[in-house]
């Protein structure tokens, strides 16, 4: 199942949405406007890279991507897309 979400599509449906239903493990990148870490979702077991945005840094450009993103389903993202990241 190389290049393909390796989990069923019904993990994402799971309500973690907030940033207390996830144990962040590592931070991966600090940039001027968001942070990205490794976490797992407490409820699912499902590890993630969760990209965290520091509202008080972003520009109008930046918002307007952040609120274009929430917008893309997952299924879109993982349905039958292939995966960029090397396995």
């Amino acid at each position: 199942m190389k290049g393909r979400f390796p989990y069923p599509l019904s993990l994402l449906r799971l309500a973690c949405r907030s940033l207390d239903d996830y144990d962040l493990e590592k931070q991966l990148y600090r940039g001027k406007a968001s942070l990205l870490y490794s976490a797992t979702c407490r409820q699912s077991g499902l590890r993630v890279v969760l990209k965290l945005y520091r509202k008080h840094k972003l520009s109008e450009l930046n918002w307007y991507q952040v609120w274009r993103l929430q917008c893309v389903p997952a299924t879109v993202l993982w349905g039958d897309t292939p995966n960029p990241a090397p396995h």
